[in-house]
């Protein structure tokens, strides 16, 4: 299983592919007693106008 610091390290190099100029602020909120990765994230306008959804899938 992944944890949370190598999903988000996949997804910041596919988004640099598309644009190197935002930021990334994510919240890991991943539970001890389930051990599943679990975050949220925000990202910066430049982002989050882009005319396609971003998805990762681990």
């Amino acid at each position: 299983m992944k944890t949370v610091d190598e999903i988000i390290a996949f997804t910041l190099q596919k988004l640099k592919k598309i644009d190197s100029k935002f930021e990334v602020i994510y919240f890991d909120l991943t539970r001890e007693s389930t051990e599943i990765p679990a975050m949220k994230v925000l990202m910066t306008l430049a982002v989050q106008t882009l005319a396609f959804t971003v998805t990762v899938v681990n």
